[in-house]
């Protein structure tokens, strides 16, 4: 978890927050880093969906 205690020492020092503000900006990092993977996978899925309906239809 050497990460997160970067990204912790990164956060205090740039605000000098105490420990419940880094665990919630670290919280925040995390959740948008779960979010932006979850959006690329269903977009992905979604293409993948969008051209194969698309080679079903040209196929007679």
């Amino acid at each position: 978890m050497n990460g997160v205690g970067s990204v912790k020492r990164v956060v205090s020092s740039d605000w000098s927050l105490n420990n419940a503000n880094e665990g919630c900006w670290v919280g925040i990092l995390l959740f948008a880093l779960v979010l932006d993977l979850s959006i690329s996978l269903l977009c992905s899925m979604f293409l993948t969906q969008i051209q194969n309906s698309k080679l079903n239809s040209v196929v007679p």
